[in-house]
């Protein structure tokens, strides 16, 4: 018979370890980049073992025992991130979901903690959009001047940091955080995936890369997107709200699609003989090509569409390629 202090003192336990990892996320340079990918884990763990209240419960005294070490804007900011993605990941396991299913809670959760940090950002230091922005395309310009420094000068991304404006980034913040909320679930899942089976849990992988296929509503998202943009002079005026969604949504759609591309490509690769390293590598090379040259770009995003549309490597139904 399970004692009832037992779910208390393991969730104590791992609430402490929660607070541990963020610590050293936050104050050590190398340590910490680990630490960062398995911060979610052990309110994860208290919710898979004992419930999602627990997981909640155990997420709470984390953040009680940061105050200390960490000032409250920043301790509340780390915490609603991995404490909502670690409880999102705990629930996830806990129902035996798909990947995919679990990766979209988390990213939901980390989306959720992000806005939820610059609005606390905003009501206590009185942060805005406007200064976020100024900030990130300050790093930006940084970024820029050190890759002009190491690689030499380069057209593409001289115009390409040219769009990158504070008024651009405050118009394409939504989908900047719906896309970075999804990558840094994704790398968080991965992360804490191969962690689990040493601890007597599971969580299901993703298929592998080069069979990923996105949804269909990208591909459809793209085309009205596209066709939106080059009406944009007829609507504009009457509806100032709308440019900024459909900015929105062909971005989203357009990293869907380039993504989509990058699969395709190394499906093929792959199945021309190469290894799994060197399909990667030259699918990353790929990928940035398409990033750095906008008509190379415009033809991955076709391509991505088609595939997104027609399922050209049958990966969506695999069961009809037979028939």
């Amino acid at each position: 018979m399970t004692s009832p202090a037992r779910p208390l003192v393991e969730s104590a336990l791992l609430a402490a370890l929660g607070a541990l990892f963020i610590l050293v996320a936050f104050y050590v340079p190398v340590l910490g980049m680990f630490a960062t990918l398995v911060s979610p884990l052990p309110a994860a763990f208290a919710a898979i073992r004992h419930g999602i209240r627990w997981g909640v419960l155990s997420s709470t005294v984390t953040l009680i025992v940061l105050l200390p070490f960490l000032d409250p804007i920043t301790a509340i900011s780390l915490w609603v991130v991995y404490g909502t993605m670690g409880v999102a990941l705990g629930y996830s396991v806990r129902r035996n979901l798909p990947a995919e299913k679990t990766i979209g809670l988390m990213a939901g959760a980390s989306l959720i903690g992000m806005a939820a940090d610059l609005l606390g950002a905003y009501l206590v230091t009185g942060l805005t959009l406007r200064q976020v922005s100024d900030q990130t395309v300050k790093m930006f310009a940084e970024a820029y001047e050190i890759n002009k420094r190491l690689m030499g000068e380069n057209p593409a991304l001289e115009e390409m940091m040219k769009a990158v404006t504070p008024e651009m980034l405050m118009r394409m913040l939504p989908a900047g955080f719906v896309v970075g909320s999804l990558f840094v679930a994704w790398l968080n899942y991965e992360v804490v995936r191969r962690v689990l089976p040493r601890f007597g849990y599971t969580a299901h992988a993703l298929r592998p890369f080069s069979r990923w296929i996105m949804p269909e509503l990208a591909g459809h998202a793209w085309i009205l997107a596209f066709v939106a943009l080059q009406l944009h002079p007829f609507y504009a005026e009457r509806f100032p709200f709308l440019p900024a969604v459909v900015e929105n949504v062909f971005f989203m759609a357009l990293v869907t699609l380039l993504l989509d591309a990058a699969s395709v490509l190394c499906f093929f690769l792959r199945g021309s003989g190469l290894s799994a390293g060197m399909s990667g590598f030259f699918t990353i090379i790929a990928i940035s090509m398409a990033f750095t040259s906008p008509l190379l770009g415009l033809g991955a995003q076709i391509f991505g569409m088609i595939d997104v549309l027609f399922d050209l490597r049958k990966v969506r139904y695999p069961e009809l390629v037979d028939r």
